[in-house]
């Protein structure tokens, strides 16, 4: 990331070494050879063209090939701790499988469901990631990473309300032969290995290959209460990822078809019950609050729950899991299969103007399961979640450089389909079972407590936009661009007992798949201006606009649910109102952004020091947000909360944030970020809105978004 430098002779130093007599004769000659080492020029794509990351007037991190391995950065998941007011985490806890959830200043995607679009935007080699799940790649044959900070609309071909994460690998080159293997060994039986190879095939023509292994034993141990033998690993890993490229590099015609595959099999992380009360849980089902919750009669010694909690370390789980006849056998997973085809063709029309083409085509299989209550009983579990997505995507992309201008103008198109089914046991065979005979009510056989979720959602969108930087003169330039999206979405939801049954202490259930469909659309634009104080001193200003499309409220598809109370008592389930659907919409609002940011962007001190800033401010509309809406709906025992997907209300969200590099030898440098967050709710769409169902908290305004650390920092 480093290079050197000759530095000239200080004149006035000279004129010193001159006047002490011989020996300082030779002394302009050393130092005339003498080389002083200042940070290399960073390149970057952040606005479709290549161009040094200080004359970019956008808050962009980018962090190369040797930067990604000096920091230990193994996957995308990681690099919330380089980047300031990035927050990158995976729902590997109770999604079962490794989903990103991504924010940037405050806004991103709080729900990880097949059907809520990300608010950060992912791209590899320009194609859009349509999914959360599957998102989590390894920076095996990356090139680069860039992250783009506030809304970029204008300038890339999908949604991009919070930001852009823009990967690019590392292209096939016929400059010579290189092959190298890496492989590292670690604690808990860690094996990393990877391999590349570039090989030239003619004066244009190359190819590469990219592969890599990485296995690691689970570092939970999940032990059987009853005798303390240790049956099994939590949060172990076992990943493969292969990428080939084949490139032809003319003069006038840049051609590159790649494809990858990432091929996952894991464990989700141990979930450990950390806290059991008996008098809550007791009066929440309307039992005596003294009562502790027992197992399965002969199973576990006959240990309750709260002693159960009470026995366990950081490091040991007593989820075990078992074969229930109901469910079949159930062992936590995440396996993952992935892969994907990309075109990309440019096309040098002239010196000026160049021609885009990237087309894509991705598909994704999920089969995961977890224990959810982190309890040897089958209480809350999701038994098994299979998700399929494929996509096809085209963008055009035309870049056009005069003197004055540097223009991008894009179409962009995307179709997807997406089928998730959901199998939970909530409240499930062990917690069911004991507590019915205590309310004097058993379970009809028609029953069941596993619950499927069936979603299948596609998407079919377009849109184009157009971006200018107008140079007013050497050192100011002004930039406008605009942005119009059309977005088509169809969503088909059911929620059914396993083989058709009726739910047993649930009261979610519609009478079968229902269908909505709905179409969004959206202008949004950037007005920014730049000015080139020093050569090396970049003042910028922008404001901008990010929009998200709407989404769909499923809990709210059905007009009736089953009433488990009343179905108790009867040879039939029993049909009344859903109160959900009376309460909230089925069709969410879009997520709008309103973004203003200042920022410098700076080399000094003989371009040792590079310290960039920015400050933003930004104004967020319609939320999408699970919540707790007023009311209840019918639930075994007592009524049951109403839970659902809307849109909660506005926000305000502002903040500074810093980063740099210092060189201080020639082998010794310090990188540095850091961020400062303020987010605050300003109003919400119903005052009686419940965000923790356990103490009846109530979202208000003043209320911080979640995601958001108000500090970040790292060295």
């Amino acid at each position: 990331m480093y290079k050197t430098k000759k530095a000239a002779a200080h004149p006035r130093r000279m004129k010193l070494l001159a006047a002490a007599g011989g020996v300082a004769l030779a002394a302009p000659v050393l130092a005339d050879q003498t080389e002083m080492v200042t940070l290399e020029e960073i390149v970057v794509t952040a606005t479709k063209r290549e161009e040094p990351l200080q004359s970019v007037p956008v808050a962009v991190t980018a962090l190369d090939a040797e930067a990604l391995q000096a920091r230990g950065v193994a996957n995308l998941a990681e690099l919330g701790k380089y980047t300031p007011g990035l927050t990158f985490q995976t729902s590997s806890g109770v999604a079962a499988d490794s989903r990103s959830v991504v924010f940037i200043r405050g806004v991103g995607q709080a729900e990880p469901l097949v059907h809520n679009d990300p608010g950060v935007a992912m791209y590899v080699d320009g194609v859009y990631l349509g999914r959360t799940q599957g998102s989590v790649l390894s920076t095996t044959g990356v090139e680069r990473v860039e992250v783009l900070r506030g809304p970029q609309g204008t300038l890339f071909g999908r949604n991009t309300s919070a930001g852009a994460i823009n990967v690019i690998m590392r292209k096939p080159t016929s400059d010579a032969f290189v092959g190298k293997v890496k492989v590292e060994a670690g604690e808990y039986s860690q094996q990393n290995a990877s391999l590349f190879l570039n090989v030239p095939m003619g004066e244009s023509l190359a190819m590469s290959l990219d592969a890599s292994s990485a296995q690691r034993d689970g570092f939970i141990d999940v032990r059987d209460y009853a005798t303390g033998r240790k049956v099994g690993e939590a949060s172990d890993d076992d990943t493969q990822f292969g990428r080939l490229a084949l490139r032809w590099a003319g003069e006038q015609v840049d051609a590159q078809l790649a494809g990858d595959f990432t091929k996952r099999r894991a464990a989700p992380q141990g979930l450990r019950m950390k806290y059991w009360d008996d008098a809550a849980m007791g009066a929440a089902f309307g039992f005596p609050a003294v009562y502790d919750f027992p197992p399965v009669a002969g199973a576990y010694n006959n240990i309750g729950i709260s002693q159960l909690v009470n026995n366990q370390d950081r490091y040991t789980t007593y989820a075990t899991y078992n074969f229930d006849p109901r469910a079949g056998e159930f062992k936590p997973h995440d396996d993952q299969d992935v892969w994907g085809l990309g075109l990309t063709v440019t096309f040098n029309i002239n010196d000026q103007i160049k021609l885009k083409s990237i087309t894509g085509h991705r598909d994704l299989e999920v089969d995961a399961a977890n224990d959810n209550d982190g309890l040897p009983y089958h209480i809350n579990s999701t038994v098994a979640d299979v998700l399929e997505q494929d996509q096809t995507s085209q963008e055009f992309q035309l870049n056009w450089d005069t003197d004055q201008h540097n223009f991008v103008g894009g179409v962009f198109y995307l179709t997807e389909d997406a089928t998730d089914l959901i199998t939970t046991n909530n409240f499930g065979s062990d917690l069911g079972f004991i507590l019915a005979p205590l309310a004097g009510q058993m379970p009809p056989p028609w029953f069941t407590e596993f619950k499927r979720d069936s979603y299948d959602y596609n998407v079919d969108t377009w849109a184009v936009y157009l971006n200018d930087q107008f140079h007013l003169t050497d050192a100011l330039t002004l930039t406008a661009g605009v942005r119009y999206s059309e977005e088509k979405k169809e969503m088909t939801y059911g929620n059914l007992g396993i083989d058709g049954r009726a739910l047993f202490f649930n009261g979610y259930t519609p009478l079968g798949p229902v269908t909505k469909e709905h179409t969004w659309d959206s202008t949004t634009g950037k007005l920014g201006v730049d000015y080139k104080l020093t050569e090396n001193v970049l003042m910028y200003g922008s404001v901008s606009q990010g929009f998200k499309s709407g989404t769909f409220n499923t809990f709210a598809f059905s007009d009736v649910i089953v009433d488990a109370n009343a179905t108790m008592g009867s040879g039939m389930p029993v049909f009344v109102p859903n109160a959900i659907a009376a309460a909230a919409p089925a069709v969410l609002d879009p997520e709008e952004v309103l973004a203003y940011e200042i920022g410098a962007k700076s080399d000094l001190f003989n371009e040792r020091l590079r310290l960039n800033v920015s400050a933003f401010y930004s104004d967020y509309t319609d939320q999408q947000l699970v919540t707790v809406l007023p009311g209840t709906v019918a639930g075994f025992n007592r009524p049951q909360p109403i839970v659902s997907f809307i849109n909660v209300g506005d926000s305000e969200i502002y903040g500074l944030e810093l980063e740099g590099v210092v060189k201080l030898t020639d082998v010794f440098s310090v990188d540095f970020g850091a961020s400062y967050t303020q987010t605050e709710i300003k109003s919400v769409n119903n005052d009686n809105l419940v965000v923790d169902n356990t103490t009846g908290r109530r979202l208000q305004s003043g209320m911080e978004l979640p995601f958001t650390p108000e500090l970040l920092g790292n060295v």
